[in-house]
């Protein structure tokens, strides 16, 4: 009876420790997605844009004018912006983000 009862302590401990374990791997997911959604971070230049999503902290982006990444000023020739390793959202609130610039060369908004 006794051995039994040994048993069937070590399982109820081996659940609770698993139960622990399995709610810590949550929290990680969670501290993250806190931090991103909190506070959004008003934008109106290129220059802002880049900063914010450059961060690897992460970040929830709004836009307050539209963005325009020339050759000028883009990371580099094959990029607007080049992420960072956090999480990102972007509310454009209405406005573009227009990659102003092909390989051949500037490229125009007006319909022919």
């Amino acid at each position: 009876m006794k051995r039994r009862d040994e048993k069937v302590k070590e399982k109820r401990i081996c659940a609770v420790i698993l139960s622990m374990v399995m709610l810590m791997t949550l929290l990680p997911t969670a501290a993250m997605e806190s931090a991103v959604t909190n506070k959004a971070i008003s934008v109106s230049t290129v220059e802002e844009l880049r900063a914010a999503l450059e961060n690897d902290a992460g970040a929830h982006v709004k836009l307050m004018n539209d963005i325009i990444f020339t050759r000028a000023n883009a990371a580099d020739s094959y990029a607007g912006v080049y992420l960072g390793d956090g999480c990102y959202t972007i509310d454009l609130n209405g406005h573009t983000i227009k990659y102003h610039y092909m390989t051949g060369g500037e490229f125009s908004d007006q319909e022919k």
